[in-house]
């Protein structure tokens, strides 16, 4: 699944398996339009999170991130994603 972040709204991709319903975002401050840094650990949940593309110009200041996990069934995450 990957998690594509702009400004203050975040849409949810699923690249295999069954379909994940949108989750629980909550924003202190919007992803700026600005080339920043991009991090995010993983609190809770299986597999791996990893930052796919970091906020530039070329891609319209959108962060992209990868939450991958090899097992099957659904699986509840938590993530802490920040920016500086």
């Amino acid at each position: 699944m990957q998690l594509v972040i702009r400004g203050r709204t975040i849409e949810t991709r699923t690249l295999s398996g069954a379909p994940h319903p949108d989750g629980i975002a909550n924003f202190t401050s919007a992803l700026p339009n600005l080339s920043v840094d991009v991090d995010a650990n993983k609190l809770s949940g299986r597999g791996t999170v990893r930052v796919l593309q970091q906020p530039a110009r070329a891609n319209e200041f959108t962060a992209v991130i990868e939450i991958y996990d090899a097992q099957s069934g659904s699986q509840e995450y938590r993530l802490d994603i920040v920016w500086r």
